[in-house]
């Protein structure tokens, strides 16, 4: 089959979660289809990508014109967008180059599937019809927002999150009943789906880790070095790291002095960046290699308080046999089992007793590790999960073909 994907970026390198999943899942999709990739690009920073991508089976079809994504011009944006119907994350990734490239490559090329690789790029298929549409999600969006909105106390901020709340349901609710079928990353997710937006056809895929390359290492491990891996340029990752270092490690330290902190993940901002001051906290930026990093830690944390889907950082810890401690928002969507493979917490008192039982447990540490490699090998392979998405794509051809 033809099938032309509509992203924001082509996803590679491989430096953040959503880039992860898609690349994955495209690179085995490719083997069995003919993709062509619509996204846009910079083309300095691209080149190599786009070179790379041709190399697994895709071709990219870049449309040079950058998304704003900080500075002035961004918050400007912001801004005016509280007066308009649409959510930011719609406005923002409308183009009509895009939508230029868009018509004119649907009208030369006869695509059997056009497949949204994020939500807000459901805008340019809204008037499209007979075409199977499938909507690959990498959470609900309106949720994400929900979330942001509760936790804000800033009144300014509970205002914007609140407005693109509700205008971000209204766009997902309208946008989902257009396509024939959705993959939704988890069983939360498909839930959602269901009850919010009155969505049938529904598939979980859920996000996948290789394997083979999170593998565990022999390394000199530090027991009190706690890491969080997350691009650092998304807003969900960003309030983790805010609620962790000033509500949860200053307790940590007092009760044991040598704990130590490191955020790992592409582009920090100023925000973030001032947190180097702080004794024991080290912040890497982007790294070639994320692997070290954890291999060193004794283990990895996972505060996230806002979000939805399901974390591919979770399943790189566990890939390489890390004891893991999450919030239950963060290890959400992912069939764990607490006190298995993975430590959850319902508040901070709980996240900080479960940090202290596992600092001063080797042996707990070490099963959770252990029951984290085994979930993964069983379960959340990218092969296994990409051999389900072949054959529920198969399905959905014959269905709509008979």
């Amino acid at each position: 089959m033809k099938i032309l994907v509509l992203d924001e970026w082509v996803p590679f390198p491989l430096n953040t979660g959503k880039k992860l999943r898609t690349y994955n899942l495209m690179k085995r999709l490719a083997s069995h289809h003919s993709i062509d990739y619509l996204c846009y690009s910079s083309q300095e920073v691209d080149r190599e990508a786009i070179s790379h991508m041709k190399s697994i089976g895709i071709s990219v079809i870049p449309v040079y014109n950058q998304i704003i994504k900080n500075g002035i011009s961004y918050w400007f944006k912001i801004l005016i967008n509280i007066f308009q119907l649409q959510p930011f994350a719609v406005k923002n990734h409308f183009s009509k180059i895009f939508k230029d490239k868009f018509i004119n490559l649907i009208q030369k090329k006869n695509y059997d599937i056009l497949w949204c690789e994020w939500t807000p790029y459901a805008e340019f298929l809204r008037d499209l019809e007979g075409k199977i549409k499938i909507l690959s999600s990498h959470n609900v969006e309106a949720l994400a927002w929900k979330r942001f909105t509760t936790i804000q106390k800033n009144p300014f901020k509970k205002i914007i999150g609140y407005l693109q709340w509700k205008k971000m349901f209204k766009f997902e609710k309208n946008s989902c009943l257009n396509f024939t079928h959705i993959f939704a990353v988890s069983e939360n997710d498909r839930d959602l789906f269901k009850e919010w937006y009155g969505c049938q056809n529904i598939t979980v895929i859920p996000n996948g880790v290789d394997v083979d390359y999170f593998t565990p290492m022999i390394a000199h491990k530090d027991p009190y070095n706690i890491i969080f891996s997350a691009s650092m340029d998304a807003f969900v990752n960003q309030d983790a790291v805010d609620f962790f270092i000033l509500e949860i490690l200053p307790k940590v330290k007092k009760l044991i002095p040598n704990a130590t902190f490191t955020i790992v993940g592409k582009d920090p901002p100023r925000k973030i960046l001032k947190y180097k001051k702080i004794h024991g906290v080290e912040i890497t930026g982007t790294v070639p290699d994320v692997r070290p990093f954890l291999a060193k830690a004794g283990l990895v944390i996972v505060p996230i308080r806002i979000g939805g889907g399901s974390r591919l950082k979770i399943l790189e810890a566990f890939s390489m046999s890390k004891p893991v401690i999450s919030t239950l928002m963060g290890a959400e969507g992912l069939l764990v089992e607490n006190g298995e493979n993975i430590l959850l917490a319902q508040d901070n008192d709980q996240l900080i007793g479960q940090i202290l039982r596992v600092m001063s447990n080797d042996n707990l540490a070490q099963a959770l590790g252990e029951n984290g490699r085994k979930l993964v090998a069983n379960k959340y392979s990218w092969e296994i999960i990409a051999s389900d998405l072949l054959n529920k794509i198969n399905e959905i051809e014959i269905g709509l073909n008979v």
